[in-house]
């Protein structure tokens, strides 16, 4: 009775696994895959790019800056971002017109220097040591505000003054000294003496030689 039950058993477990066996390969042979075609494709060799996109600044090797002597309003620009120009170029042309406003003023100032140095005994004397070429500019040295010269000129008893003075870049005098007895006397309180005078015209003189924009007066 036991051997047969065994036996059933074994017969039964049997079954089952073939059973299970030929279910599963059925189902797994039976199944395909639900792609759509157009996704697929053959795998070849081949290179890959990639592609950076990145911000940045462009900034040249060297660096001028360009200055202009003269202040204005820019009339006309004559040269464009990137573009060669060579010595002699002209970049920029300024409005004329304050410029010749400009020059109207010095001239009306010029004409009254002159004639108040024609009213005044020191502006002759001062001009008559300056022809006669008896005044010397010793040491001239260029400042914030305009130049500071020393020199030597010819004294009213003999004996050479020593002149010292500082002037602003239209020739204007700041400060005057001198080693003359009118100076000694009275400094600037009755205006600056012959020698101081006859100093500034030796430097507006030599202004006008290096630029040739300053007229002696």
């Amino acid at each position: 009775m036991k051997k047969s039950v065994k036996r059933s058993l074994a017969i039964g477990a049997g079954v089952l696994v073939v059973v299970g066996g030929a279910w599963g390969y059925t189902t797994l042979k039976g199944a395909t895959p639900d792609i759509d075609p157009s996704k697929l494709a053959t795998v070849e060799r081949g290179t890959m790019t990639r592609s950076v996109v990145a911000t940045g600044k462009i900034e040249p090797i060297t660096k001028v800056e360009i200055k202009s002597k003269a202040n204005g309003i820019i009339e006309r620009l004559n040269v464009d971002v990137d573009q060669v120009v060579r010595p002699g170029d002209v970049l920029v042309e300024l409005d004329k017109e304050n410029l010749r406003a400009q020059v109207r003023e010095s001239s009306a100032n010029l004409q009254a220097a002159k004639a108040a140095e024609e009213l005044d005994p020191k502006g002759k004397a001062a001009r008559l040591i300056y022809e006669s070429d008896d005044v010397r500019i010793i040491a001239r040295r260029p400042v914030s505000t305009g130049y500071k010269l020393s020199g030597s000129a010819r004294g009213d008893e003999g004996p050479r003054v020593r002149p010292m003075l500082h002037v602003d870049h239209e020739g204007r005098i700041i400060e005057g000294s001198c080693t003359c007895r009118y100076y000694h006397k009275h400094q600037l309180t009755r205006g600056p003496c012959e020698h101081i005078l006859a100093l500034r015209l030796a430097h507006m003189s030599r202004l006008k030689l290096e630029d040739g924009s300053v007229e002696v007066v």
